[in-house]
């Protein structure tokens, strides 16, 4: 993994792979070499200067010469790049090659500080060589109309996405894309559209409000669909998948389309709390003289009073609003299709709810009950993983070759 300016071009990334592949060279070993190299999105980053003592002295005779130079702060966007290697030997040599080297990219050189990371950069994403190329033009069109509804919800004019075609709306096809364009090619164009200007996720329609968010559900970066790694294989048939993956797109349009549904229904719940707000907060003592009770200073007519709660109550007005809009809220979760689920209750009775029980208090019987033969401590270390005198696990915490 290693950090790059973000307005590194696709000759930039040529060049970066380029490297990363001579890097691999010499490590030896059958089949040692570069996997993939996936660039991560951008995101903005604080850099911090501070200065060396005695830079920018003061003039004059007098001067400050003990006073220090101030920090300067600047924000910068830097996107990552992780570098899939064949093997944990080839990647540390590559890494060793790598870190403190220097490639010559469009903006000038650039230093690389590589690391070496067991993570996953992505998450959610499945390879889709397998699939055919008529269902994977089908999943694209569902995206690419998705894509066009946030584009609506946003308010972005018809022509904002190169992707579609301005007149119909519809995705548009390979060839005007991109020369030579597959139909895998299509659909990542799409997903990455999706995931750059809405933070949404392709793989499973996953909607998120921020980018952090993106990051943190869905990975820093999109794996192509085209790519095998790691061995990734997907459970389902491709058809399956297929429907599957175009159900769950039409459940974020769906949703999409009830959400307007109640920002139009509590748009006018809300004027009327804040009218009201405001009717409450303009008392007339006499004429051509207003009073607000909110801070006891008084005006000469209700507009002036309705100016003065704008600029010095605005809290209070927020307030008015929340409690307006905390139905929306809870109707809004309750209708996301991908609201967190339920935890699942286990309700143990009789005789599993006893041994549980006294599995809990480190093998003593309850109050009133017996304590347990050594058969059924036996059975009680099979059945949860060990024995309650700290004895062998059983043979459910032998799976995946764990010990409890």
């Amino acid at each position: 993994r290693g950090a790059l300016p973000e307005g590194a071009t696709g000759e930039d990334l040529s060049a970066l792979l380029t490297a990363c592949r001579d890097a691999a060279a010499g490590a030896g070993g059958e089949g040692a070499g570069l996997v993939a190299l996936i660039p991560g999105d951008s995101y903005a980053t604080t850099l911090v200067d501070v200065p060396e003592a005695g830079e920018g002295a003061a003039e004059g005779a007098e001067g400050a010469a003990g006073a220090e130079a101030p920090v300067q702060m600047s924000v910068k966007r830097m996107r990552d790049a992780w570098v899939l290697y064949s093997s944990r030997e080839v990647m540390e040599h590559a890494r060793d090659k790598l870190d403190g080297s220097s490639v010559a990219m469009s903006a000038g050189p650039v230093a690389l500080v590589a690391e070496a990371t067991r993570s996953r950069p992505w998450k959610m994403a499945l390879p889709m060589d397998d699939v055919p190329g008529e269902l994977v033009d089908g999943c694209a069109e569902a995206l690419a109309a998705l894509a066009r509804k946030l584009d609506e919800g946003q308010g972005l004019p018809a022509g904002a996405n190169p992707l579609l075609d301005p007149e119909t709306g519809a995705l548009r096809p390979a060839e005007e894309l991109q020369a030579g364009l597959s139909p895998l090619g299509r659909f990542d164009l799409v997903a990455e559209y999706l995931r750059a200007v809405h933070f949404a996720h392709a793989f499973g329609a996953r909607l998120c409000g921020t980018q952090e968010e993106l990051h943190t559900l869905c990975g820093p970066c999109y794996l192509r669909g085209g790519l095998k790694v790691l061995g990734m294989a997907r459970a389902a048939p491709a058809e399956e998948w297929a429907r599957e993956q175009n159900k769950q797109v039409e459940q974020a349009s769906a949703y999409l389309d009830q959400l307007r549904d109640l920002d139009a229904e509590f748009a006018p719940r809300v004027a009327e709390a804040v009218e009201r707000f405001y009717a409450d907060n303009c008392v007339e003592e006499a004429p051509e003289r207003f009073l607000c009770p909110l801070s006891g200073k008084r005006f000469k007519g209700p507009e002036f009073v309705r100016k003065h709660i704008d600029n010095k109550h605005q809290a209070r007005l927020a307030e008015v609003r929340e409690r307006a809009l905390q139905d929306k809220y809870f109707r809004a979760f309750s209708l996301d299709p991908q609201r967190p689920a339920q935890a699942a209750r286990v309700v143990l009775r009789g005789a599993r709810a006893q041994m549980a029980l006294e599995r809990v208090v480190g093998g003593r019987p309850a109050r009133g009950g017996r304590g347990p033969s050594y058969a059924d401590r036996e059975s009680m270390g099979s059945a949860y993983g060990g024995g309650l005198g700290g004895g062998p696990p059983g043979p459910r915490a032998a799976i995946g070759g764990t010990s409890p």
